[in-house]
């Protein structure tokens, strides 16, 4: 049961820092977090020339459980950031679950 707990908060632990290494890139040129994180997955262009990049992640994970005979969990998380005229960072957003967002964040840098 001890484990259980020590478990349980290295996940949310590790979840709470993909906001953190998100926003830590506002305020810098998009092109600088794509030479680090690589090339977005998406992107949009509004009217006004503003644009949002995306990266996400996803996996699912498939097993057994002494309580559960199979059960399967889908990770998933997506990271936006808007990006203005001048392509400078003015916003983050992250959105996913504890597996999804430790995925996208996995070996990913924040600006320093």
């Amino acid at each position: 049961m001890r484990w259980t707990a020590i478990a349980v908060a290295m996940l949310l632990a590790g979840c709470t820092r993909a906001p953190e290494i998100a926003n830590s890139w506002v305020g810098r040129h998009v092109d600088e977090l794509v030479m680090a994180w690589g090339p977005p997955q998406g992107s949009h262009v509004f009217a006004d020339l503003r644009r949002v990049i995306s990266y996400g992640h996803q996996s699912q994970v498939s097993g057994f459980n002494p309580y559960a005979p199979y059960q399967t969990a889908l990770y998933e998380c997506r990271a936006l950031f808007t990006v203005d005229q001048q392509g400078i960072i003015v916003a983050s957003e992250v959105a996913g679950n504890i597996g999804g967002c430790n995925g996208l964040v996995r070996g990913k840098p924040e600006f320093r």
